[in-house]
């Protein structure tokens, strides 16, 4: 979030070496809006975190999401350095917006690999607990049984 916040600050602060020359006004706007909505939906998965909306909808292919934001994520940011780098003349600002796009790109490339990794390792978030909560709604019937065998410690 910091190199993406970084390379948003960057785009807006340098201002376009030829006005007239329309690419460099649009390469600085689509790095700020590409900037932008990156870090608007990182700020928002990790609020999701934060306040434990992803147990709370634990139905919800949460690591999916989260490998297709950052995948989107890199390629927003690997285009924005690209564009940055090819219009920075003299322009240094340009030059440190590429670099915080790029950083930023890698950044979110190793969470979307990670992330994957854990979905390979691990497809439900529930496999390591004994206690499926489906099973923790009644505890009648078959259910009890369920969960009073998962209870039971195991070993001598």
């Amino acid at each position: 979030m910091v190199c993406t916040f970084s390379a948003f600050v960057a785009s807006l602060c340098g201002s376009p070496q030829n006005p007239w020359f329309m690419a460099d006004v649009y390469s600085a706007l689509w790095t700020s809006i590409a900037t932008a909505i990156a870090f608007v939906a990182t700020l928002a998965l990790l609020i999701a975190h934060l306040f434990h909306l992803v147990d709370t909808f634990h139905a919800v292919p949460w690591n999916t999401i989260e490998i297709m934001c950052s995948l989107f994520e890199v390629h927003c940011m690997l285009f924005s350095g690209a564009i940055m780098m090819a219009f920075a003349d003299a322009l240094t600002n340009r030059r440190i917006c590429a670099l915080f796009c790029w950083a930023a790109a890698i950044a979110y490339g190793r969470d979307a690999f990670l992330f994957l990794r854990d979905t390979r390792h691990t497809p439900d978030r529930f496999m390591e607990s004994s206690i499926h909560p489906k099973d923790m709604g009644e505890t009648t019937g078959e259910n009890a049984r369920v969960i009073s065998s998962k209870c039971e410690p195991t070993g001598s």
